[in-house]
């Protein structure tokens, strides 16, 4: 569940979520929340291409971001988003690879 999602660098969802479970969980996790921008191609997943930055960051907010250990973007698209190492959602370090 979120876990997973926090392991792969999930900071935000993007969509409309329905089912009553989701939105709790996103909402306890802290995940932020926007739509899905409607030109991104195919079915929703945890592929960092197209890397997509939701809701766009602002001064003054909380830390939210993940790290991956590649060398540049282009590795991180190849390699994928299992090579997350830390992820950071309101200020807090809620995920750590071991």
């Amino acid at each position: 569940g979120v876990q997973r999602l926090l392991a792969h660098g999930t900071v935000a969802v993007a969509g409309d979520l329905r089912a009553r479970p989701a939105i709790d969980a996103l909402r306890r996790a802290s995940l932020a929340q926007a739509h899905r921008p409607p030109s991104l191609p195919g079915p929703p997943s945890l592929s960092p291409s197209p890397l997509i930055l939701l809701p766009p960051l602002s001064p003054g907010s909380p830390a939210r971001f993940a790290i991956f250990d590649v060398q540049d973007r282009r590795d991180l698209v190849s390699r994928g988003a299992s090579t997350c190492v830390a992820t950071v959602v309101e200020g807090r370090l809620v995920y750590r690879a071991r």
